[in-house]
């Protein structure tokens, strides 16, 4: 029986699946706005075939809802935020200005420049512009940030369930040394950040600006709407979308950008990617929600993170479950004294 089974599978199931795949992938044979790694689509019907040949992001979102039930969506917000939330809804982006005084941008910057973080180049095969990632440790300002309540019940109030911090704020910061290239110049998958692509579902991501940013500079577009769409993709081949497709589909750009001290937030399902513009840097503190699942514990940066007094144990108890992913506690993992550190030489 086993071996009718894998016969059926090798030479029948799976060339049907490959051909249905082909079919998806390449077909309509479009070359002008189907091409490279942009051969991905926001037509319902097809993104729906898709995610039944490949249910995993289905099943990854139907695991968080089981163990992660609906909370009481009767939470408060102040005024400004009940409108922020609205076109988050609708749009998966939202700008919210003035959300920290610019004066206090340039304390944190002072701490992105400090020896104590913990750094990560990259270095950008299409120019060589490196873009950097520090992770500071998390003092009361950027735990401020980092906690905000108005920020978590914003979370909260959006995805109707509890949240959790899934990385630990982040300096990002990039200065790019050339200008954004069109999608039909470039590798979609070696030129990630620069073309039209969506990330993880489930997730919010918080962009605090450090430096002012406008519409002629480096900046987040974002294409409204779709973060609504069940998206997915079969191959490396239909990972993205081209810019003449978001043309001829007339889909709704957003120029994500602001002044000092604002706020952008985005829900990582919908596509969106780097604008990017010769000698015009990005600054921002940067950290990222979910609902569960694709969180970045890592234990150096957790070591690191706590060397300033941030003991997620003096949190409140709401809190304290909104950082539990990244801090976990139990007996390998202690908040403070000896059995965290000696945590920290396992790994």
């Amino acid at each position: 029986m086993l071996k009718l089974f894998l016969i059926l599978k090798t030479y029948i199931l799976k060339p049907i699946k490959y051909f249905i795949i082909d079919l998806l992938v390449f077909y309509p044979k479009n070359e002008t706005i189907f091409y490279g790694g942009c051969r991905n689509t926001t037509n319902k019907f097809r993104l729906i075939i898709k995610n039944i040949i490949q249910p995993q992001r289905i099943l990854f979102i139907y695991r968080i809802f089981k163990h992660n039930p609906k909370v009481d969506v009767r939470l408060k917000l102040s005024g400004i935020y009940q409108d922020h939330i609205k076109t988050l809804h609708d749009q998966g982006a939202v700008i919210v200005s003035k959300f920290l005084n610019p004066a206090l941008c340039d304390d944190l910057i002072s701490k992105y420049s400090d020896d104590s973080v913990i750094e990560k180049i990259i270095v950008d095969k299409l120019d060589n512009s490196k873009t950097r990632y520090r992770w500071p440790q998390i003092t009361k300002d950027i735990e401020e940030f980092f906690t905000n309540d108005d920020l978590l019940i914003l979370a909260r109030s959006y995805f109707r369930r509890d949240v959790y911090a899934s990385t630990y704020p982040y300096f990002h910061h990039i200065n790019p040394q050339s200008d954004s290239p069109p999608s039909k110049d470039i590798k979609a998958l070696s030129q990630f950040n620069s073309s039209w692509h969506y990330d993880v579902p489930l997730g919010l991501v918080f962009y605090l600006l450090l430096k002012d940013m406008d519409k002629k500079g480096s900046h987040t577009k974002y294409l409204a709407g779709t973060h609504k769409l069940p998206n997915n993709h079969l191959s490396g081949d239909d990972r993205c979308l081209s810019d003449e497709y978001v043309k001829q589909q007339n889909l709704d750009v957003l120029d994500l950008y602001g002044k000092k001290g604002d706020l952008l937030i985005f829900d990582l399902n919908g596509f969106h990617k780097l604008h990017r513009v010769k000698g015009q840097d990005r600054h921002a503190l940067v950290f990222s929600v979910s609902c569960g699942g694709r969180v970045e514990m890592n234990c150096e940066k957790m070591h690191n993170a706590m060397k300033s007094g941030f003991t997620p144990g003096n949190l409140s108890p709401e809190k304290a479950k909104y950082v539990s992913a990244l801090f976990p506690s139990g007996p390998h993992y202690d908040f403070s004294g000896t059995s965290f550190l000696k945590s920290i030489d396992i790994y």
